[in-house]
């Protein structure tokens, strides 16, 4: 379910650029990612949530606040990440459900899936992450 913000607290939405991947744990239905905590996050999850196909018609409410008149989300505008701190999102679809974990320095993004599913996901995060410490 996804929190809906006012603008009243918004910032400049920051361009799209690829994100430091941190570390990443394995198991047969499961993948961890962890994340530096960055404004760029939010950019990287409605891609990657776009590219699974997972909440594709409240994708663009990610990270975003909402217009209070027309409950839609303000393009341009996002709520500051650390905002979220202690906060936990969850999206779903058939085939995924994806979690994520705000903290002050690090952001888990937890991806449940089929068996079959493992190689795909990998596909979209490289596509989408750099290396970093």
């Amino acid at each position: 379910m996804i929190k809906l913000f006012s603008s009243q607290h918004s910032i400049k939405e920051k361009k799209y650029e690829k994100i430091k991947f941190l570390s990443v744990s394995n198991s047969d239905f499961r993948k961890c990612y962890v994340f530096k905590t960055t404004q760029y996050f939010f950019g990287f999850l409605r891609i990657f949530l776009k590219k699974l196909g997972v909440g594709l018609d409240f994708v663009e409410f990610v990270g975003r606040p909402t217009d209070q008149k027309s409950e839609k989300p303000i393009l341009g505008r996002e709520i500051p990440i650390l905002s979220l701190e202690g906060e936990m999102e969850n999206y779903q679809s058939r085939d995924y459900s994806v979690d994520v974990f705000y903290s002050k320095n690090k952001i888990y993004l937890i991806v449940n899936f089929r068996k079959n599913k493992s190689n795909e996901v990998n596909s979209v995060i490289e596509d989408l992450v750099s290396w970093g410490d």
